[in-house]
């Protein structure tokens, strides 16, 4: 962003200079405007969603910029995210994550039911991350981090609790 002289006698010379990069040209878009999107889309879709296990919780975003392309393993990604390991680490993939939610949900279940199309969609969305996978540790209130990288190398997802005694 262009910042005013500290002189403002003369705004007006201000006036018509671009405010950012993509003000200058919109094919310029920064790399941190990227992960505003993804963060975005992210919030929008576990908006009002809570992750059904022994109790339930809801999802939050979770960023990290400039994690790179390379594969990690799970005690680096929750290292970049700044989570110290409380307990056991378990990678679950996001089918087994949702499964309760989706495939294993109660048919007579008319809520449940009626949420199945989000908590789909949230998965579809979170397997457009590479490496996309559910990073789950403690021992029986485990945080969930359901993350993956982007394109741009950012590493981006949810993180919500689940209760399994």
């Amino acid at each position: 962003m262009t910042s005013r002289s500290k002189h403002h006698d003369d705004e007006s010379t201000d006036e018509h200079k671009p405010k950012s990069a993509a003000d200058a040209d919109p094919k310029a878009a920064s790399k941190a405007d990227k992960p505003t999107d993804i963060e975005a889309e992210l919030t929008h879709a576990a908006d009002g969603l809570l992750y059904l296990s022994e109790g339930e919780a809801p999802f939050e975003p979770v960023f990290k910029p400039g994690v790179g392309s390379a594969a990690m393993t799970p005690e680096e990604t929750l290292k970049a995210l700044g989570v110290a390991a409380d307990g056991p680490v378990e990678v679950r993939t996001l089918d087994r994550f949702f499964a309760g939610a989706l495939e294993d949900s109660d048919p007579a279940d008319d809520t449940i039911q009626s949420l199945r199309p989000r908590f789909q969609a949230l998965k579809d969305l979170l397997l457009t991350l590479t490496d996309a996978k559910a990073i789950c540790t403690g021992e029986v209130d485990k945080r969930c981090y359901l993350v993956g990288r982007t394109s741009t190398g950012d590493l981006a997802g949810l993180v919500t609790t689940a209760t399994e005694t």
